[in-house]
């Protein structure tokens, strides 16, 4: 049976966010699995990290290709999921105008961790 997120979908993802100008940080087991340069087990879901700012962007952009909302808890972070399984958390941070910390791995330059819960990395574990 076929994996509800596969790598394919996970590429077209960051395509699509990407060519509206929205940049995005894998997370979780996928954030794992491409710092490792391979797939080493099946996804149910796709962790992104994106600007707060661009949130509603995102959102529309991906239901332009099928995602609707599943649970909105902006400004923290919102489910998207489409009828044949596929969800992507996004969990938004506010993007910063210098590098004051790094925490957690697959967060780029440029994003502070904090993760507008205030409760450090372990809020964007996934």
């Amino acid at each position: 049976e076929r994996p509800p997120m596969e790598a394919q979908d996970v590429i077209d993802t960051l395509e699509i966010l990407a060519q509206t100008g929205i940049d995005a940080t894998l997370e979780g087991g996928w954030g794992i699995d491409a710092l490792l340069g391979a797939q080493h087990r099946d996804h149910g879901d796709l962790d992104l990290l994106i600007d707060a700012g661009r949130a509603h962007d995102a959102i529309e952009i991906m239901g332009e290709v099928g995602f609707i909302v599943i649970t909105d808890d902006r400004p923290y972070s919102v489910r998207i999921a489409d009828s044949h399984g596929r969800a992507i958390d996004l969990g938004t941070t506010q993007l910063v105008e210098h590098v004051v910390g790094h925490v957690g791995s697959g967060i780029e330059a440029g994003f502070v961790a904090g993760f507008a819960r205030g409760s450090g990395p372990s809020s964007a574990a996934g």
